[in-house]
């Protein structure tokens, strides 16, 4: 009966924004040229990552997710981490978990393939065929020079001697691009072989990838950990105190081909 009475919280939304679904025309949502307020409303009502993401716990996740009941709810813009609270003192938000020793990892998949070919991911190849994968966390975003509440990290910088695949993102200098076709050494004003892209965004990128020694899950294109444990600044999913933030919110950008 005790844990009955226990309540849930929010431990932390993860809002996955493809842009492919919610850019219009010239205008990039949540971008330097924003949509207006009203149009970004009516974007977000027919926008439902539910038809095309899955979001499915590694193992020991689950198995974590299991002992502490903490529940992953899907969203239509990503997906809920809830928790249920100690109730060892009135007024106090300790979850039942101890984050701090945790992290907690899931596989991003699509389910539907017209938004994987639309989202600006260049996963690289092994010659013997394994497939990449872009991992993605508050505490890698918090190393790399991340802003928050993004858990994209800063494009990699351009360099001519690296081959580049479609969908590749780059920066040079404050601008930033996008591979449109499989290039070397092309200068980044061809607009036959790249395109600028807003720079505002931390869109996921290369900086991200990640080619393990074995193939990931099938139709797996990330990989999302979070990190329960302190000092990652605002990532951190607690209070100096051990309390749960107040609605504390990951975003994770995916620029459109």
């Amino acid at each position: 009966m005790e844990s009955s009475r226990r309540k849930y919280l929010q431990l932390v939304a993860v809002e996955i924004l493809h842009h492919y679904f919610l850019d219009e025309g010239g205008k990039v949502y949540d971008g330097t040229q924003d949509l207006p307020a009203a149009r970004k409303a009516q974007k977000l009502k027919t926008y439902d990552t539910r038809e095309w993401l899955a979001v499915e716990p590694d193992a020991a996740t689950h198995k974590a997710l299991q002992a502490y009941q903490v529940l992953l709810k899907p969203t239509k813009t990503g997906f809920l981490l809830l928790t249920q609270l100690t109730d060892v003192l009135p007024g106090t938000k300790k979850p039942l978990a101890n984050l701090e020793k945790m992290v907690l990892g899931f596989w991003l998949k699509w389910q539907t393939p017209q938004p994987g070919s639309q989202a600006a991911l260049a996963s690289k190849r092994q010659a013997a065929g394994e497939r990449g994968f872009y991992l993605l966390g508050n505490q890698w975003a918090r190393m790399l020079g991340g802003t928050y509440p993004h858990l994209g990290v800063p494009l990699p910088t351009y360099h001519p001697e690296e081959e580049y695949l479609p969908g590749d993102l780059v920066r040079k200098d404050s601008k930033h691009y996008r591979a449109l076709v499989k290039s070397k050494g092309a200068a980044l004003t061809d607009t036959t072989l790249w395109k600028p892209t807003d720079n505002k965004l931390p869109y996921v990128s290369r900086q991200s990838l990640q080619i393990p020694a074995a193939a990931p899950p099938g139709e797996v294109w990330g990989r999302l950990e979070i990190a329960g444990k302190g000092g990652l600044s605002n990532y951190s999913l607690l209070t100096g105190s051990g309390d749960l933030k107040n609605a504390q919110v990951y975003k994770i950008h995916l620029d459109k081909m």
